[in-house]
C-alpha cells in the first residue's frame, strides 16, 4: 500500500510539473509577442505622426 501511494505521489509531482513548465512556456511566448506588438507600434507611430486624421 505504500508503494502505491509512493507512485500517486510521484505521479501527481511529474503531472504537476509539466503544466508549471508549460505555463512557464506560455508566459514566455505571450511576453515575446508583447514585446514584438510594442515594437511594431514603436514603428508604425513615426509613419502615422503626419496623418491629418486621427485614427480610433
Amino acid at each position: 500500500m505504500t508503494t502505491d501511494m509512493l507512485y500517486l505521489f510521484f505521479g501527481f509531482g511529474v503531472v504537476w510539473l509539466g503544466v508549471f513548465g508549460y505555463l512557464l512556456y506560455v508566459t514566455g511566448r505571450v511576453r515575446g509577442v508583447r514585446d514584438e506588438l510594442h515594437d511594431l507600434r514603436g514603428q508604425l507611430e513615426p509613419s502615422e505622426a503626419g496623418r491629418d486624421t486621427p485614427s480610433s
